[in-house]
């Protein structure tokens, strides 16, 4: 266990004597909290996670302090709020705004297996130990992982408002900053208990994932967008007492208190603020224990491997079937009859139901769009579009960053935390393994490149004419070219087969300026030659028959070429 844990846990049992009196066991209390705070040391991040997909595994054992350090960044990062507004309670206003939305969204990507962990009722309650105690050492439990997410995110704001206002204005917002904290908590906890209560475990599971690729997409589009807003837009005279429907929004009442005691007015708005910071925490707590709690343990219990109801089962079996038809139909379109279309409907279904596979892809689909709206967001106005060498720029950027999706697809097609279930591969009477990497390499364009041709060529056809026909045949085209390469150099084993252990240290950054190189010597060679439909065409035929030539060659993959990639 670190210091900071260390000093923390010291903290946290100095009521000593209360403890004893609340009918708590001091001894198992400090002994639960120990192995809480020590596991918590050793359980990576969610940004510590995303460093292991391209580093090798190595022993975690000060996770505590890389936490506290990304907190005290986003907490840098939202200094940028108190730098514009005409008045405190605007600055303050968005401050709250992102620090609720900051803190409930690291609580919900790297807490949610404390937060709804009943793993204590497994493991501790069977054991000699009071329920007391236990309930204790979850709740203190909680409350110092919260702690290390809380104050460095607001201390970076504290200290330039003790800067800015004095040591009063930075006393004034540390009570304001624990109700935030509460309320933030108790969205999270409610928020919970209403996914809970209106759908199945198991789709409770798929909205945590979602909602992690939602968070790390929003993060990424805040560094992207928020500082070219901010160029553009005349923030400093935003005053947002002026919007009628703000006070709606919780940040607004918080702010609103700040600027109140600060200036020492108290008119009839200023005293609506201060009950609703009081008030509403207790009527949320009483909403949540009222009207959702009732149901949650026996949810819980669901999520954590209990039983499932008999509704539950129905619809996670409806689900399936779902699933299986869509495979089923698309397979029997793209894929040849046999080993390739089975090997296509297993891919199409992994795809699908791989939490990890869809933290590690999906977000590329929320980057190409954050990508895509800074491209146009450059753009000084409509007209630029009908500009030649702007339509030539956007074109090409558009279409070749694209190849980022597929792309992100292909480099984690073959790793699964799940590989030991590839022994199926070589059990089953597969003559051609190959037929099962073009299989992944189909499965993966349909889903994550099919779309994008289809929106990207019909959004170019309404703004340019059906004159970028030849255009969009070589970019697609070329980008299957570049999928045929990278295919042969990177995919050497069968789909989701590879253990994460086992991708080589510096692979992704190889692959990475491989990528990078490929695919901006085609879309340069394609700028050049963007107004020569002629040489476009012929182009087109040559890229297209290259790539079916290095696809047939894939698909012709033996297991004496697939034998030295596997350990025997």
């Amino acid at each position: 266990m670190n210091i900071i844990n260390r000093y923390l846990l010291r903290f946290i049992l100095i009521p000593a004597s209360f403890y004893e009196k609340a009918g708590i066991h001091l001894p198992h209390l400090k002994a639960i909290l120990t192995a809480k705070l020590t596991i918590d040391d050793r359980r990576p991040n969610s940004f510590q996670q995303v460093k292991q997909q391209t580093d090798e595994p190595k022993a975690i054992n000060n996770a505590t302090l890389g936490t506290i350090f990304i907190s005290l960044l986003f907490g840098l990062f939202m200094l940028i709020s108190l730098l514009y507004g005409s008045n405190y309670t605007t600055k303050l206003t968005l401050f709250f705004s992102m620090y609720i939305f900051m803190l409930a969204g690291t609580l919900i990507t790297d807490f949610t297996t404390v937060l709804l962990d009943i793993r204590d009722n497994l493991i501790i309650l069977p054991k000699p130990v009071n329920d007391r105690t236990v309930v204790m050492a979850r709740l203190l439990h909680i409350f110092i992982h919260i702690s290390k997410l809380a104050v460095p995110l607001s201390l970076p704001a504290v200290l330039l408002i003790a800067i800015m206002k004095g040591i009063t204005g930075a006393l004034l917002i540390i009570p304001l900053l624990f109700i935030a904290t509460a309320l933030t908590i108790f969205f999270v906890n409610a928020a919970y208990l209403l996914v809970l209560k209106i759908t199945s475990p198991e789709k409770f599971k798929n909205f945590i994932t979602y909602f992690q690729i939602l968070f790390a997409v929003l993060i990424f589009a805040s560094y992207q967008v928020v500082p070219r807003i901010i160029n553009k837009a005349h923030l400093e005279n935003l005053d947002i007492t002026q919007i009628k429907w703000i006070w709606l929004l919780p940040p607004y009442w918080l702010g609103r208190t700040w600027d109140a005691f600060i200036l020492w007015r108290m008119t009839e708005a200023d005293l609506i603020a201060i009950s609703l910071c009081v008030i509403l925490p207790v009527l949320f707590i009483w909403l949540v224990i009222k009207f959702f709690a009732p149901s949650f343990n026996k949810k819980l219990s669901m999520i954590s491997g209990g039983s499932e109801s008999t509704t539950t089962a129905s619809h996670k079996i409806q689900s399936s079937t779902s699933t299986k038809k869509i495979a089923t139909v698309l397979a029997s379109i793209f894929a040849k009859q046999g080993t390739e279309r089975a090997g296509f409907q297993l891919c199409w279904n992994m795809m699908s139901r791989s939490r990890e596979f869809k933290i590690k892809v999906y977000p590329s689909i929320g980057y190409l769009g954050i990508y895509l709206f800074i491209l146009l967001f450059n753009q000084k106005g409509t007209g630029s579009l009908n500009d030649p060498d702007a339509k030539r720029i956007i074109f090409i950027t558009v279409t070749y960053i694209s190849s980022m999706l597929v792309s992100t697809a292909l480099q984690h097609i073959t790793v699964s935390e799940k590989w030991k279930a590839s022994w199926i591969y070589f059990t089953a009477p597969v003559q051609q393994p190959g037929m099962l990497i073009t299989a992944s390499v189909k499965a993966a364009l349909v889903r994550f490149f099919l779309p994008v041709v289809i929106i990207v060529s019909t959004a170019s056809v309404i703004l340019w004419g059906i004159s970028m026909i030849p255009n969009l045949a070589l970019g697609f085209i070329n980008q299957i070219l570049f999928f045929m390469i990278s295919s042969l150099v990177t995919l050497q084993k069968l789909p989701f087969s590879n253990a994460p252990e086992n991708v080589v240290k510096g692979n992704s950054f190889l692959r990475g300026l491989f990528v990078l190189v490929l695919i901006g010597t085609l879309g340069l060679i394609h700028y050049i030659l963007f107004e020569k439909i002629w040489i476009i065409t012929i182009l087109s035929c040559i890229s297209l028959m290259v790539s079916y030539v290095l696809f047939r060659k894939l698909g012709n993959t033996t297991w004496r070429q697939l034998k030295m990639n596997y350990e025997v």
